[in-house]
């Protein structure tokens, strides 16, 4: 199950890699982001879950996995 779960946790933090890339590249080049700086900060705090999750006491437990902001399931499709 902690394979399982690290796995999914992997998928996760490489799907987001993306937006994290172009916010950047688009705050770098001084143009509009696709993210609202709210986004921003959710998605960080959300990957940062994400690394933490497999030290917590609760991991690999499905219903203590990190959950994702509503929003980002339609930029990640």
């Amino acid at each position: 199950m902690k394979n399982r779960e690290r796995a999914i946790r992997d998928r996760a933090l490489l799907l987001t890699d993306p937006l994290i890339s172009r916010h950047r590249d688009e705050v770098e080049a001084e143009r509009p982001t696709t993210l609202t700086a709210e986004q921003y900060k959710q998605l960080q705090g959300y990957r940062q879950d994400l690394r933490d999750w497999p030290e917590s006491e609760r991991f690999p437990e499905i219903e203590y996995r990190p959950e994702q902001p509503a929003w980002l399931a339609e930029l990640i499709q």
